[in-house]
């Protein structure tokens, strides 16, 4: 049974509620997460309000989306608040107190915090109320400065005076998750999108309008969503991302990551093809070479590894009924998230493995390169 937590978790605002299996939209009592008047007593022990919250939550604080998917007492990360029967599941992105036992799909802060180091973590603006962002990461990697993205980020000057040097400033949880509206969307769809308001709910709409966001050529992601956050994913049991086709708007994660990193991202920035200047992603990991043995492949078809999660092209993902446990060579794509975990991780640039292990003449399951360039280990 998952551990019942009292006033110590606070309460909502960008919390992903699910009663399994349900994916991410709320279920559970609404006093979960909301007071109609804040006047009832005796108060429930999730309530921290002390005084009449906006949207009429239940809590209060700088910043309601870390306080609700903040872990204070162990490292347990999905919790559970209500009563039985009523109650509601949350997923944990940050465990102020301990290691978390088993981070989610995005990762923690965790190690960001206590490191003070942030090259372990998307330290959005406020996500971390005690931590400030501009200990040791000072500039958005991979930004195209002088954009219009510039105006979002500046770590010397104040909250209302953009200024385009690509400096961290406005972000903050609903830059990423456009949650407004989004928690009581149905997302009973097998690939959410835009009914449910997108794949864990990323897209740009809280900040942006339409217009500009596809100017970029990205309106929201779609995906598969994993009940239970990959808590404990495998190769049968993991989210589905989308990646790229070439079309606009895009739906693909990595075209959602560049909006903000964009020198990460596209042929101009990465090349077309071998030998490319950076990593690329949105593209189709080939079926020839090292990498006809990717993922353990024979004849084009291997094994899904969640420590080196794909994308999918958007004509597959949407004939989908669940997560694949396969990976087809030729088709299925590279994507940020093959490498990084935006939240955070133990690593620098937030890898989902220790990069320093990776030795070329050395095998080691646990580092993500060898996944794909099997002849390096």
């Amino acid at each position: 049974m998952r551990k019942w937590i009292g006033v110590n978790i606070l309460f909502l605002f960008f919390c992903f509620f699910i009663s399994y299996p349900l994916l991410a939209k709320v279920t559970g009592v609404c006093s979960n997460c909301h007071t109609m008047h804040l006047s009832q007593s005796p108060w429930p022990s999730n309530w921290t309000a002390t005084e009449p919250q906006p949207y009429l939550l239940a809590t209060s604080g700088s910043n309601p989306c870390a306080s609700c998917h903040t872990n204070t007492q162990d490292g347990e990360t999905i919790v559970t608040v209500g009563p039985p029967g009523g109650e509601s599941y949350i997923p944990i992105v940050y465990n102020s107190a301990v290691e978390p036992t088993k981070p989610l799909a995005g990762g923690n802060f965790y190690w960001m915090v206590k490191n003070n180091d942030d090259t372990l973590g998307h330290n959005a603006k406020s996500v971390i109320p005690d931590h400030h962002p501009d200990s040791n990461l000072t500039t958005t990697p991979g930004t195209m400065k002088g954009s219009t993205c510039g105006a979002c980020h500046d770590s010397s000057m104040s909250d209302t005076t953009p200024y385009p040097d690509g400096n961290y400033k406005y972000l903050d949880c609903v830059f990423c998750h456009a949650a407004k509206g989004a928690h009581h969307a149905d997302d009973s769809a097998t690939v959410v999108g835009e009914t449910g308001k997108w794949y864990r709910y990323l897209n740009f709409d809280y900040f942006h309008p339409r217009s500009f966001v596809e100017g970029l050529g990205f309106c929201g992601v779609e995906g598969i969503e994993d009940p239970d956050w990959e808590q404990n994913a495998s190769s049968g049991v993991h989210n589905e991302y989308a990646g790229d086709s070439g079309s606009t708007p895009s739906h693909s994660i990595s075209k959602y990551c560049a909006c903000c990193h964009g020198l990460f991202h596209g042929t101009a920035n990465t090349g077309s093809d071998s030998p490319f200047i950076r990593h690329p992603t949105d593209f189709a990991i080939p079926n020839f070479g090292e990498y006809a043995e990717a993922f353990n492949a024979s004849g084009g078809t291997g094994t899904y590894n969640p420590l080196t999660p794909i994308a999918r092209d958007p004509s597959v993902l949407i004939g989908m009924s669940g997560p694949s446990p396969t990976v087809t060579l030729g088709s299925d794509q590279v994507q940020c998230l093959s490498c990084h975990r935006p939240h955070g991780s133990p690593y620098p640039d937030m890898l989902r493995w220790n990069y320093e292990a990776c030795q070329a003449g050395t095998s080691n399951s646990d580092c993500g390169c060898f996944v794909c360039h099997t002849k390096k280990d």
